[in-house]
């Protein structure tokens, strides 16, 4: 990644393939996304309802 992620970014993004194309177009849809992100998480609960919880010590 071009630009100044931290080692544990960086690791996040490899997880899910993310690529700078990805970045600039989450970038030009933020405010978009900021205002749909917590309705579409309160209907997604229930969906992750199942899944264990982790942990972090």
């Amino acid at each position: 990644m071009p630009e100044n992620f931290t080692p544990d970014q960086q690791k996040r993004l490899a997880a899910f393939d993310t690529t700078p194309a990805d970045l600039a177009l989450l970038r030009a849809e933020v405010s978009a996304l900021e205002g749909h992100m917590p309705r579409l998480l309160a209907d997604l609960h229930g969906s992750f309802s199942g899944w264990p919880r982790s942990r972090r010590h």
